[in-house]
C-alpha cells in the first residue's frame, strides 16, 4: 500500500468534513483473516479436469488496500476497510481471492468469457462453523473441512465450488455438462 496516497486521501476527506473532529472507525483484517487466503502471491495453479483439458493460473501478487469509506452524507463518521485481494490468471481465465473486512470472505471465478461470484461469512470459516464436508478424497489427496458453495454465472450456468483454508479454491464442477475441475498442483 502506498502510504503517502493513504495520508493525502484522508487529510482531504477530513479537511471536507464538519468542523468537529470526525469519528473514525477502524476495521482491519486479522492475520486470521488474512490467512484464508493461502498463497502468496507468486504461485501458479494447475487444474485439470474430468474431461483431460488442463489450465495454468499463474498468481499476480497481493494487493492490500485500506479505503475511507464515509458513513453518509449527513454524517460526520468515516470507516477505515481493509481488503486483501489476490489474482491468478492465465490468456483469458481468472481465479480471484477477495478478504474484507465487511466479514466476507470471496472467490470470483472467470472461465471462457462466464463469470461466478462466491463466498462465505469469514467469522464461520475461522471458528470452522459451516463447514459441508469433514473431509474429500480429490486424485489421491485428501481436503479436510471443504466449504462447497453454489453459483450462478452471468450467462446462468451452475457451478459447485469446493475451498479449505490449506488449499484455497480446489475444486469447481460444471452441474450443466459435468466437468470437473481439480487442482493438480500448487507451483511455488
Amino acid at each position: 500500500m502506498k502510504t503517502g496516497y493513504f495520508i493525502a486521501l484522508l487529510t482531504v476527506l477530513l479537511s471536507f468534513s464538519a468542523c468537529s473532529k470526525p469519528d473514525l472507525y477502524d476495521y482491519r483484517l486479522t492475520e486470521q483473516e488474512k490467512a484464508l487466503i493461502p498463497f502468496k502471491g507468486n504461485e501458479k495453479l494447475l487444474f485439470v479436469s474430468n474431461k483431460g483439458n488442463s489450465m495454468l493460473f499463474r498468481g499476480m501478487g497481493y494487493e492490500d488496500r485500506i479505503y475511507p469509506e464515509s458513513l453518509g452524507s449527513s454524517s460526520n463518521a468515516f470507516e477505515l476497510r481493509e481488503y486483501l485481494t489476490l489474482n491468478f490468471k492465465n490468456e483469458d481465465n481468472r481465479i480471484g481471492y477477495i478478504v474484507g473486512s465487511h466479514n466476507f470472505f470471496w472467490i470470483l471465478v472467470s472461465i471462457q468469457k462466464k463469470s461466478w461470484v462466491t463466498g462465505w461469512p469469514i467469522k464461520d470459516m475461522i471458528n470452522g462453523k459451516n463447514v459441508d464436508l469433514d473431509s474429500l478424497p480429490v486424485s489421491g489427496k485428501t481436503y479436510y473441512n471443504v466449504y462447497i458453495c453454489p453459483s450462478t454465472s452471468n450467462e446462468g450456468d451452475v457451478c459447485e465450488f469446493y475451498y479449505n483454508k490449506d488449499f484455497g479454491l480446489f475444486r469447481w464442477v460444471s452441474l450443466a455438462d459435468t466437468t470437473v475441475w481439480d487442482l493438480k498442483e500448487v507451483i511455488p
